[in-house]
């Protein structure tokens, strides 16, 4: 689990990292990003970390490796856009994040949340159908974000608190008994 612990500290470090800036500098929708890119990768520390160490329910084979190392890529991408110029990776890539842009933020958090339910699928970790629907619903949440932003500039702040508090309900649901 080494591999998966490495990256997921990175990650986590520089979430963190961001959340905090985003706190200082008190503009509204980088705060709401990197609250949501923090709430992202807490998730997925804390519940990689109990399915495959704690309750050994998930044998951490090459191919959620690979689903891993690309959702690290996307989250990092996440990063640089929240940060284009002073990131974690000390990387100075303002082209990147003028490219990705907000958009692309939300955009790069749908395509990881769609993996990460691909990631759940190949553990064998969905039971039923209420939980993969609760989870493809973060996926379009993000999704549907990217596309606000893009394409209807004015509600994309409304569309935005709905899907952070989608978002919230759905880690809701999951501290919840599944019996």
């Amino acid at each position: 689990m080494t591999f998966y612990n490495v990256i997921s500290a990175l990650l986590f470090v520089g979430a963190f990292r961001e959340f905090v800036l985003a706190m200082e500098s008190c503009t509204a929708a980088r705060m709401v990003m990197a609250s949501c890119l923090a709430l992202v990768v807490v998730n997925d520390m804390l519940s990689t970390s109990s399915l495959v160490e704690a309750e050994k329910l998930v044998t951490y084979d090459q191919s959620l490796m690979m689903i891993d190392l690309l959702n690290f890529m996307l989250l990092a991408f996440a990063l640089i856009v929240l940060n284009p110029e002073d990131n974690l990776f000390n990387a100075k890539v303002p082209r990147i994040g003028a490219a990705l842009s907000e958009a692309g933020f939300w955009a790069l958090l749908g395509v990881y949340w769609l993996l990460l339910i691909h990631w759940t699928f190949r553990a064998k970790l969905f039971e039923g159908i209420g939980r993969p629907l609760l989870s493809l619903g973060v996926a379009l949440g993000f999704i549907i974000q990217a596309l606000a932003v893009t394409y209807w500039s004015e509600g994309a702040e409304v569309i935005q608190f709905i899907v952070i508090a989608y978002v919230l309900f759905y880690f809701g649901t999951r501290l919840l008994p599944s019996h």
